[in-house]
């Protein structure tokens, strides 16, 4: 039979309430002893509340050692009613199953947490409907790039790793002069490198569609640099193109061709 669960260390039924770790059975918070084989019964019942434990089941966990007749077992449960207060025939906390066995007829067990009440289960429940909306446009919504989206995109250029001075706001410039798109100002970026908030994050937090990052060469790099123009809300990448030491200015225009020429008003 499987144990209930360490976290799961109460179970409750009317007055009473039996602790599953302590194996100790309390009333009103108040301790009440019973005899060892009732103990054994009534822990064997808790640690399937509101199921049925079969006949055999529980003369196994009761009496491991010892062959008990089905007279035996329904004694010990009769004991174990009275001691529970219940009246005769009344069967309030255990319940009998006709040729099957017996029922602790309590809801199930209490963990250590408290239960939310349904005033908190509903605000719960709204707060992710509103979510949901917005989940979908950060994540799964297609950005304004993709063929047959119509309008401007919304672009963010985050600095290169190693770049000259002044080479990303000089793109941003460039890519300015295209009409169909719309470039944040590089120095919000700053402000959030500053806070040390991710690009990727920086922009889902700005509402941009597509991101632009590189890296510039470094002295003697053989392969040169890397820029790319990634896609916010799905994470692909939409271009890259390679970048040659000493070549910033004409970096700048051939990058911004490049973004501006994928994000163009149809396609």
């Amino acid at each position: 039979m499987t144990e209930t669960p360490e976290v799961q260390r109460k179970v409750h039924f009317g007055p009473f309430a039996y602790d599953l770790n302590r194996k100790q059975l309390f009333k009103d918070g108040d301790a009440v002893d019973l005899q060892p084989k009732m103990l054994e019964t009534l822990h064997a019942l808790a640690l399937r509340p509101g199921e049925v434990v079969e006949k055999a089941d529980l003369i196994k966990l009761v009496w491991p050692d010892t062959i008990v007749e089905d007279t035996g077992l329904a004694r010990n449960i009769s004991q174990l009613r009275r001691a529970l207060g219940e009246e005769p025939g009344s069967e309030t906390y255990i319940q009998t199953v006709p040729r099957r066995g017996y029922r602790l007829a309590v809801a199930a067990p209490v963990n250590g947490a408290a239960k939310r009440s349904p005033r908190v289960a509903a605000v719960a429940a709204v707060l992710a409907v509103c979510l949901l909306p917005l989940v979908y446009w950060q994540f799964y919504s297609p950005s304004r790039w993709l063929p047959g989206r119509e309008g401007r995109a919304d672009v963010a250029v985050m600095p290169f790793q190693g770049e000259p001075v002044g080479f990303s706001e000089a793109l941003a410039a460039e890519l300015a002069g295209y009409s169909h798109v719309r470039v944040i100002s590089p120095s919000t970026i700053r402000r959030y490198r500053f806070i040390r908030v991710p690009d990727h994050w920086t922009a889902r937090i700005l509402g941009v569609d597509v991101m632009i990052d590189g890296e510039w060469p470094a002295a003697g790099a053989v392969l040169g640099g890397t820029a790319r123009l990634t896609d916010v809300h799905t994470g692909r990448m939409i271009w890259s193109g390679r970048i040659q030491q000493g070549e910033a200015e004409t970096a700048v225009k051939s990058v911004a061709g490049s973004v501006a020429s994928r994000l163009s008003e149809r396609r």
